[in-house]
């Protein structure tokens, strides 16, 4: 416990806090920390937003060439069941009840493939997607033998 006299000396002691900031001439360098840091500030939102601008673009280049690439594969694989033929066609629209591929077609190109000593024949397929809206053309080639159904 305090006693009396110790609350006495603890009343005389003067607190004071220097106020730096009524200094002269303080004013203005606090300004120009203020300037300052709202500078560095908006640098690193712009180097991060630009970033995160970049990365969104990549990730819709990857998903437009990965569903291009699915497209391809799918009509490579009718191909070899034997649901379409393999001859050289003009640009066709997706058979789709669906609005997703509206802005998509195809095209076939066969052509036969030099075959070397005794080998089965072959047709080189090359499959093209081309995505109408961005005018992207994707292409995705295989070799076939001529027994999956027709020459080109």
């Amino acid at each position: 416990m305090l006693k009396i006299q110790d609350k006495m000396i603890i009343s005389k002691i003067k607190f004071q806090i220097p106020n730096s900031y009524a200094q002269p001439g303080r004013y203005g360098i606090v300004l120009l920390e203020v300037v300052l840091s709202l500078s560095i500030f908006f640098i690193a939102a712009a180097i991060i937003f630009g970033g995160m601008s970049a990365s969104t673009k990549a990730v819709q280049t990857i998903r437009t060439r990965m569903h291009a690439t699915d497209l391809a594969v799918t009509k490579i694989s009718e191909l070899k069941m034997g649901l379409i033929q393999p001859v050289s066609t003009d640009l066709e629209t997706f058979d789709s009840q669906s609005d997703r591929l509206k802005d998509w077609q195809w095209r076939i190109d066969a052509s036969s493939a030099e075959a070397t000593g005794n080998s089965t024949p072959l047709t080189r397929v090359t499959v093209t997607i081309v995505q109408t809206v961005l005018d992207k053309e994707y292409q995705l080639t295989t070799l076939m033998p001529e027994t999956y159904g027709g020459k080109p």
